[in-house]
């Protein structure tokens, strides 16, 4: 019966070795080649082409699968290599040396990886430890390995409206030429009009539907003055402006880039005008109301503007304009200081308001014979266009000579902005005279102007709408002479497109130095041990390789347990031998092993040990 139990258990001898290393170095090979070509490409700053990016922000949440999924399984590949390396190693080790129970147990959880909960604590710590690591090689696949939205600089040639003209006449700068992209209507006189998805455009910026947008967006202009305070563009394209405009970017939202699909920013330069507006007070002024008729009873006032600027030239002349009230009126003349008069490149800016009434509800006697002047520069100004946010920089570049163009497109605006003042309709008060009013009543609420009823007030205020005016009149013309004459220039500009990089700098640095320690750790082990010759057979790992070599060994483990606490059984040592002709492998103490192996040198070749089996009652159950 016995005998039959020993039996059933087969011979231990090692059949033929597969060679087992190889498939741990293929996958170290694998996150070695990945983790070398990540360094380089992180070194080399590389960026992937639009397209992948454009894919990879379609995708997320499948991209977001795949790495998990790819980042665990090289994770596996690492640790796998460094348990093979240590299980290895120690089944080499184990026909050499002893070692105790508690060792055992720490081999084996290590080479899984788990925890040797019923070893001593250093040990079990030790496991927690190792277990913990097995998990950050993956962690960091997965951090070198997730695509980041990156940029990629790219330079583009892109075609921005200009001034630039064979002939520089006001009728061939502003005439409309043939345009199919976009619905033309044909205003009152030589006024055409172009309808399009971006807004209106005109050469007219006296008509109705651009002076109220103008006059909206520079009612807002002194809460928008601080630095890079937001001003709506004056189309329909949904982008802003950050600061001041200077008629500069007027292309934005009205053209693509080309050989992009989805840039993220451009910047480009372009040369523009940079208005100043200074602002006084003049009592002797030349420039008043004058009536026609005023008949307060029956609510009929005819008027007209009157007198000169503070050069001396007459005002225009526009036809009569009517008001129920003279309390409601408010005029002002908008003239350009003509190339060949001494004060050249500039506009003049006269206001008056009738002072007689004792009434002022609406806060115009504060306009009474204030002057202003503005003043032109032409700067190199540097355009950026944020796509994604919607928005425009223009900074100075620096001054550079003054275009050709530029006295023409200056007189363009002067009359426009004039007639503000003789088209207004002035019932419950001026317009016009409204929304400087309300530029100035915000400016009073920031903190440098807080309740400021003096000159230095209106005057900022002034500064600030006349500005955006100009701004935005220089903006109009040069946007339609895009939409509405296909006058272009081509420019270099530098283009930022959306691109991908794989992984953080910091992990696939880190994620190289494990992979590198563990391959170091490998091939050492592997040149040591001549890639593990003479491993044993068996494997802490495989319950039924456990259970053949302890029986193999008797009952003397056993009965050494026998009566002893937890803890000291696992000191005791124990030693795998090979035992018989059969080269059986067998768990002994390391006081037996001599005994059970045989002394080599007292015993033929053909000497076998015989082994104790274990008491036949301890069978009965069975």
């Amino acid at each position: 019966m016995v005998g039959r139990r020993y039996m059933s258990l087969g011979p231990t001898r090692p059949g033929k070795r597969h060679n087992s290393w190889i498939w741990p170095m293929l996958g170290m090979i694998a996150t070695s080649a990945l983790g070398i070509a990540l360094t380089i490409m992180n070194a080399r700053d590389w960026r992937s082409s639009e397209h992948t990016a454009n894919i990879v922000l379609a995708n997320r949440s499948s991209i977001a699968v795949a790495v998990q999924i790819l980042s665990s399984t090289l994770g596996f590949l690492q640790i796998h290599a460094l348990c093979y390396t240590i299980a290895s190693s120690f089944r080499v080790s184990q026909l050499i040396r002893a070692y105790s129970l508690d060792t055992l147990r720490f081999v084996d959880a290590i080479s899984r990886p788990t925890v040797a909960w019923h070893g001593r604590w250093p040990l079990s710590l030790a496991s927690v430890v190792f277990l913990g690591f097995s998990f950050v090689p993956a962690a960091l696949w997965s951090g070198a390995l997730t695509p980041v939205v990156a940029e990629k600089h790219v330079w583009r040639a892109i075609d921005i409206p200009t001034f630039m003209s064979s002939n520089y006449s006001d009728v061939e700068m502003f005439k409309a030429r043939n345009n199919t992209a976009s619905r033309r209507i044909d205003g009152y006189g030589t006024s055409p009009v172009w309808i399009t998805s971006e807004g209106l455009f005109t050469f007219d910026l006296s008509l109705s539907s651009v002076s109220g947008t103008f006059q909206g967006l520079a009612s807002a202009s002194s809460n928008a003055s601080h630095t890079d305070g937001v001003r709506p563009k004056f189309d329909s394209s949904g982008y802003r402006f950050n600061g001041r405009s200077y008629g500069a970017g007027a292309s934005a939202g009205l053209i693509d880039i080309p050989d992009t699909s989805a840039p993220s920013w451009y910047t480009y330069y372009e040369v523009g005008l940079k208005t100043n507006t200074t602002c006084m007070r003049n009592q002797s002024a030349k420039f008043s109301i004058a009536y026609a008729e005023t008949d307060d009873a029956h609510f009929r006032h005819e008027f007209t503007s009157n007198g000169t600027f503070a050069n001396g030239v007459r005002v225009p002349d526009h036809y009569p304009m009517l008001a129920p009230q003279r309390q409601d009126i408010f005029i002002w003349a908008v003239g350009h200081a003509a190339p060949d008069m001494p004060a050249a490149n500039k506009s003049l800016v006269s206001l008056a308001a009738d002072t007689t009434t004792t009434a002022d509800v609406w806060d115009f006697h504060q306009f009474n014979n204030v002057q202003c002047e503005v003043t032109y520069e032409a700067t190199n100004f540097s355009v950026k266009v944020d796509v994604i946010e919607k928005t425009v920089k223009i900074a100075d570049n620096g001054q550079v000579p003054t275009p050709e163009w530029a006295n023409v497109v200056l007189q363009h605006l002067d009359d426009p902005f004039s007639r503000y003042s003789g088209n207004d309709r002035i019932v419950f008060g001026s317009q016009l005279g409204h929304s400087i009013v309300l530029n100035i009543n915000q400016l009073r609420m920031l903190p440098e102007f807080k309740d400021d009823k003096s000159d230095r007030t209106l005057f900022q205020g002034l500064k600030d709408y006349i500005e955006s005016l100009f701004d935005n009149g220089v903006g109009m013309l040069s946007a339609t002479r895009l939409i509405g004459a296909n006058q272009t220039v081509e420019v270099p500009a530098l283009v930022g497109l959306p691109a991908v990089t794989y992984g953080k700098p910091a992990f696939v640095y880190v994620l190289l130095g494990i992979n590198s320690v563990v391959l170091l750790v490998f091939l050492t082990e592997a040149m040591r041990t001549r890639f593990w010759t003479g491993m044993s057979n068996l494997q802490l790992a495989d319950v039924g390789s456990v259970i053949v070599a302890a029986s193999q060994g008797g009952n003397a483990l056993a009965l050494k347990a026998n009566g002893r606490s937890k803890g000291n059984i696992s000191e005791i040592m124990v030693q795998l031998i090979k035992t018989g002709d059969e080269n059986r492998e067998a768990i002994v103490l390391p006081e037996d092993a001599a005994g059970v192996r045989g002394d080599e040198s007292t015993r033929g070749s053909n000497e076998t040990v015989r082994l104790v089996p274990l008491p036949a009652q301890a069978y009965n159950d069975t």
